[in-house]
């Protein structure tokens, strides 16, 4: 206790004994500071005077504790700190989601430790489990589905059926227009199909069923477990071993938009350049070098017989859908499309 409040309890004290000041309040004068008002039995202020005289200062200002005025923090609290009473915040809690800033950073609900955390929801495929989500002070287990199946080995639209048909065929076409064996390379011919493709607004990515000597139709293009169709759903192959087992459930005869393969120079058929064989592997046609029978890889429009071609024809669900014959280099031909 200071030397100050020694003296002023001291002075109440014998005040009190004298009947002067209680119950009524006394001037605390030079001893207690001027201006402050005290009792006898005055209650303890956070104010640095020990206001009772039981030797400790401001430890009992009855309204320590209490909530902070005008504060948006459920925790935070008035403290007795300095001789002033000042608003403190306590080590803060987790936010909960209770409608309540438990955090006091001035959002509400926001970071719950067990938002997003997956919960039972008792249906079928998409729909047997959601995630938590605070809504109104509350957790509550969203629903995520139905949705549009997509090809996703899930079942999104919670019917039963994992990627139900058609959502995981694959689109397959013979090109509406003819190109002489000058492809531009194999990338070239991808570029192509990319362009008839985008023409009819088929989306996806397509590449062409088209080998060279160095790199064969079945290294690059994808490998799929579901069906491929023409652009009216005609199944072509169920999958890729079936498209590469020899021969086709349904020749490629539809263009991009539907409609007839481009004719080129055969005027017997629709014939497409692949240099490829029905397995999806290179079809050197037993011409040294192998390039020849690719023209030279797609880069040129010498030389013949030289260019590998399959049939678009409506009797090439055999393995003469890929596999027929040779050509000049400056023939004519479409292309088949393979979306990715």
């Amino acid at each position: 206790m200071t030397r100050a409040n020694t003296h002023w309890c001291a002075w109440l004290a014998l005040a009190c004994a004298a009947g002067f000041a209680c119950g009524s309040g006394a001037e605390r004068g030079a001893s207690g500071g001027a201006g402050a008002e005290a009792n006898c039995a005055s209650e303890e202020r956070c104010n640095g005077r020990d206001d009772d005289c039981d030797g400790a200062i401001d430890e009992e200002d009855p309204h320590v504790g209490e909530p902070c005025p005008e504060s948006g923090c459920m925790h935070a609290k008035l403290a007795c700190e300095g001789g002033e009473l000042v608003c403190a915040v306590p080590a803060l809690p987790v936010e909960r989601c209770n409608g309540s800033d438990d955090d006091c950073d001035g959002e509400i609900d926001e970071d719950d430790p067990r938002l997003g955390e997956l919960c039972e929801l008792g249906g079928i495929g998409a729909c047997a489990t959601g995630a938590y989500v605070c809504v109104d002070g509350g957790l509550e287990c969203e629903d995520p589905g139905p949705v549009d199946e997509i090809c996703n080995g899930e079942d999104d639209d919670c019917n039963g059926i994992v990627d139900d048909e058609p959502v995981c065929t694959k689109i397959v076409f013979a090109t509406s227009q003819a190109y002489t064996g000058n492809l531009g390379g194999l990338e070239g011919a991808d570029t192509i199909c990319m362009y008839h493709a985008e023409l009819a607004g088929l989306p996806g990515a397509f590449k062409a069923w088209l080998s060279s000597s160095t790199l064969a139709a079945k290294d690059r293009l994808s490998h799929l477990g579901q069906p491929y169709v023409l652009v009216d759903n005609t199944v072509v192959a169920y999958d890729w071993a079936d498209l590469t087992d020899g021969s086709i459930e349904q020749m490629i005869d539809l263009n991009e938009a539907g409609g007839p393969v481009a004719h080129g120079s055969a005027w017997w058929a629709p014939l497409v350049w692949t240099a490829t064989t029905g397995l999806g592997e290179f079809d050197s046609g037993m011409l040294p070098p192998s390039s020849v029978f690719s023209c030279w890889d797609w880069t040129t429009t010498l030389g013949g017989p030289a260019g590998g071609y399959g049939s678009a024809n409506t009797d090439s669900d055999t393995p003469g859908w890929t596999h027929s014959g040779g050509s000049d280099c400056a023939s004519m031909f479409a292309l088949y499309c393979f979306e990715q």
